[in-house]
């Protein structure tokens, strides 16, 4: 019997609708936990754990809590974000804590991947949450309630490993915003690798993936 199995079941209170799909690697514990953007689904990254290709990495594809056309969001269009970021914080918090203390995760299991609106909550989160995860990557989001920081910044936030990209062309979120918020941080302590692609509002899957399965291949290596 596996620990997953109130996943795969889905009878785990997650707080949230998800999908799960089990790891290559049987007996693995890490666990991707994958937060899609503005208007996507769970199912919008399901092309992830073939492309990626990391066989240690069990998946699970949240969904955001709010309708918004065609998919879900996050939190509101500018500028009402921040009564919807705080609420789905709060809503990931429990959910890592439901995964430790339910399914039997440590938190240094978790790792965290976003994009755009799911970019921006990684930050946030990773910023926050009280425990290491085992690594975060935004891609084509920005930071939120920079004015807080550093006293929001949870005790173990410089120590967290955390991968950001963006995009040169990116005609949604400009990059010169995600790169002064990032650089802040870095300002401030953390541990921000910033990478920048020849691309729009997308995910780079020639470049861009190669470099995210790099980055948490060192980790998992390093485990």
């Amino acid at each position: 019997m596996s620990r997953f199995d109130p996943l795969l079941l889905h009878t785990f209170q997650a707080g949230l609708d998800y999908e799960f799909w089990p790891a290559e690697q049987a007996a693995s514990a890490k666990t991707l936990i994958v937060l899609h953007g503005r208007g996507d689904t769970m199912e919008g990254f399901q092309w992830l754990p073939e492309r990626l290709g990391i066989e240690e990495f069990n998946y699970l594809f949240l969904q955001a809590p709010d309708a918004y056309s065609f998919g879900y969001s996050w939190y509101d269009l500018p500028p009402r974000q921040g009564p919807g970021i705080v609420r789905s914080r709060e809503l990931l918090f429990w959910l890592l804590d439901r995964l430790q203390v339910e399914i039997g995760l440590r938190s240094e299991d978790i790792f965290l991947l976003g994009f755009s609106q799911g970019c921006l909550m990684s930050l946030d989160v990773s910023l926050r949450y009280p425990k290491h995860l085992g690594g975060v990557v935004g891609i084509s989001g920005y930071v939120f309630f920079e004015d807080e920081y550093p006293e929001a910044l949870s005790p173990v936030a410089r120590e967290q490993k955390i991968w950001v990209s963006h995009g040169h062309r990116d005609d949604i979120l400009p990059l010169e915003r995600s790169k002064a918020s990032v650089q802040r941080l870095r300002d401030l302590g953390m541990h921000i690798d910033w990478t920048e692609f020849d691309k729009d509002h997308t995910v780079d899957e020639r470049e861009e993936l190669p470099q995210i399965h790099d980055f948490f291949r060192r980790l998992l290596d390093a485990c």
